[in-house]
Protein backbone atom coordinates (compact mmCIF):
# COMPACT_ATOMS: atom_id res chain seq x y z
CA UNK A 1 0.00 0.00 0.00
CA UNK A 2 1.19 3.30 -1.23
CA UNK A 3 0.19 5.43 2.19
CA UNK A 4 0.13 9.03 1.24
CA UNK A 5 -1.43 10.25 4.30
CA UNK A 6 -5.14 10.00 5.54
CA UNK A 7 -8.63 11.39 5.43
CA UNK A 8 -10.97 12.56 7.99
CA UNK A 9 -14.68 12.73 7.49
CA UNK A 10 -16.63 14.19 10.11
CA UNK A 11 -20.94 13.98 9.34
CA UNK A 12 -23.51 15.68 10.48
CA UNK A 13 -27.64 15.99 9.68
CA UNK A 14 -28.43 19.23 8.47
CA UNK A 15 -29.34 20.29 11.76
CA UNK A 16 -26.23 19.93 12.72
CA UNK A 17 -24.17 21.71 10.61
CA UNK A 18 -23.25 24.59 12.99
CA UNK A 19 -22.30 21.91 15.45
CA UNK A 20 -19.62 20.78 12.67
CA UNK A 21 -18.35 23.84 11.83
CA UNK A 22 -17.51 24.63 15.08
CA UNK A 23 -15.60 21.33 15.55
CA UNK A 24 -13.79 21.66 12.12
CA UNK A 25 -12.85 25.16 13.43
CA UNK A 26 -11.28 24.40 16.53
CA UNK A 27 -9.81 20.88 14.88
CA UNK A 28 -7.53 23.45 12.39
CA UNK A 29 -7.02 25.76 15.14
CA UNK A 30 -6.17 22.83 18.00
CA UNK A 31 -4.32 20.03 15.81
CA UNK A 32 -1.60 21.60 14.07
CA UNK A 33 -0.48 18.77 12.06
CA UNK A 34 -3.77 19.10 10.25
CA UNK A 35 -2.83 19.88 6.69
CA UNK A 36 -6.14 21.80 5.52
CA UNK A 37 -9.85 21.40 5.95
CA UNK A 38 -12.79 21.45 3.61
CA UNK A 39 -15.78 23.24 4.15
CA UNK A 40 -18.64 21.47 5.90
CA UNK A 41 -20.89 20.71 3.13
CA UNK A 42 -24.54 21.31 2.99
CA UNK A 43 -25.51 17.74 1.62
CA UNK A 44 -24.69 14.47 0.32
CA UNK A 45 -21.42 14.65 -1.98
CA UNK A 46 -19.83 11.68 -3.67
CA UNK A 47 -19.90 9.06 -1.62
CA UNK A 48 -20.68 10.49 1.61
CA UNK A 49 -24.58 10.29 2.40
CA UNK A 50 -24.76 13.32 5.25
CA UNK A 51 -23.27 16.70 5.15
CA UNK A 52 -19.50 16.56 6.39
CA UNK A 53 -16.43 17.98 6.45
CA UNK A 54 -12.82 16.49 5.38
CA UNK A 55 -9.63 17.01 6.68
CA UNK A 56 -6.37 15.83 5.57
CA UNK A 57 -3.08 14.78 7.45
CA UNK A 58 -0.03 12.79 7.07
CA UNK A 59 0.69 9.28 8.29
CA UNK A 60 2.86 10.25 11.83
CA UNK A 61 -0.46 12.45 12.38
CA UNK A 62 -2.44 10.25 13.43
CA UNK A 63 -0.85 10.16 16.88
CA UNK A 64 -2.45 13.59 17.62
CA UNK A 65 -5.46 13.32 15.16
CA UNK A 66 -7.35 10.53 16.39
CA UNK A 67 -7.35 11.32 20.29
CA UNK A 68 -8.16 15.02 19.68
CA UNK A 69 -11.49 13.58 17.47
CA UNK A 70 -12.54 10.65 20.00
CA UNK A 71 -12.50 12.98 22.79
CA UNK A 72 -13.88 16.09 20.52
CA UNK A 73 -16.50 14.46 17.90
CA UNK A 74 -19.55 15.25 20.00
CA UNK A 75 -21.23 11.94 19.24
CA UNK A 76 -20.92 12.66 15.58
CA UNK A 77 -19.92 9.73 12.97
CA UNK A 78 -16.29 9.99 12.00
CA UNK A 79 -14.23 8.25 8.99
CA UNK A 80 -10.83 8.39 8.63
CA UNK A 81 -9.36 6.48 5.79
CA UNK A 82 -5.83 6.46 4.40
CA UNK A 83 -4.82 8.01 1.27
CA UNK A 84 -3.04 5.45 -1.12
CA UNK A 85 -4.49 6.31 -4.87
CA UNK A 86 -7.54 3.39 -4.64
CA UNK A 87 -10.78 5.37 -3.57
CA UNK A 88 -12.96 2.46 -3.23
CA UNK A 89 -10.54 0.35 -1.26
CA UNK A 90 -9.85 3.27 0.96
CA UNK A 91 -13.53 4.27 2.11
CA UNK A 92 -14.32 0.26 1.99
CA UNK A 93 -10.99 -2.03 3.20
CA UNK A 94 -9.13 0.25 4.71
CA UNK A 95 -11.78 2.16 6.71
CA UNK A 96 -11.59 3.20 10.27
CA UNK A 97 -15.00 4.36 11.92
CA UNK A 98 -15.57 6.31 15.07
CA UNK A 99 -19.49 6.33 16.36
CA UNK A 100 -21.91 5.04 14.22
CA UNK A 101 -21.01 3.73 10.87
CA UNK A 102 -22.78 5.12 7.75
CA UNK A 103 -23.61 3.33 4.31
CA UNK A 104 -21.60 5.39 1.72
CA UNK A 105 -22.17 5.19 -2.10
CA UNK A 106 -19.85 3.13 -3.37
CA UNK A 107 -20.43 3.08 -6.75
CA UNK A 108 -19.58 6.70 -6.50
CA UNK A 109 -15.82 5.83 -6.19
CA UNK A 110 -15.60 2.63 -9.11
CA UNK A 111 -13.72 3.47 -11.94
Amino acid sequence: MNLRGYHLHLYCQPQQIPLAQAIRESLVTEVKEIEGAGPVRSGPIGPHPLPMFEAWFQPEAIAQVLPWILKNRNGLSVLIHPITGDDYRDHEAHALWIGDKLPLNFAALKD
